[in-house]
């Protein structure tokens, strides 16, 4: 099964152009998901899986999207649209993981 979250995100331009952000890139609680049909679906997320060691150092070299067009992959990376990289293994930051991009 495919999940996608969104956030805002509040990046700091370098002084050699470069973004740079310490998004959030994971949550805990009852997260709410829409269907491919356009119904609504929630699913619970308990801290103890979403903080896991595995599950935080898992982020790290991921891409950064603008929205999602399709799972992205390390074959398709390149041509969905990826906008950066997840540049460390996420962090418990309260109830969400961040991580630096």
């Amino acid at each position: 099964m495919q999940r996608f979250d969104t956030v805002a995100l509040t990046a700091a331009r370098t002084s050699e152009g470069f973004i740079r952000d310490a998004p959030i890139v994971g949550r805990t609680g009852i997260l709410h998901y829409s269907n491919a049909d356009g119904s609504d679906r929630y699913e619970y997320r308990p801290p103890e899986e979403a903080f896991d060691v595995e599950n935080l150092a898992s982020r790290m070299g991921k891409s950064i999207m603008v929205g999602h067009k399709a799972m992205v992959t390390a074959k398709n990376a390149g041509t969905v649209g990826p906008i950066g990289t997840v540049l460390t293994a996420g962090r418990q930051d309260g109830d969400v993981i961040r991580a630096d991009t």
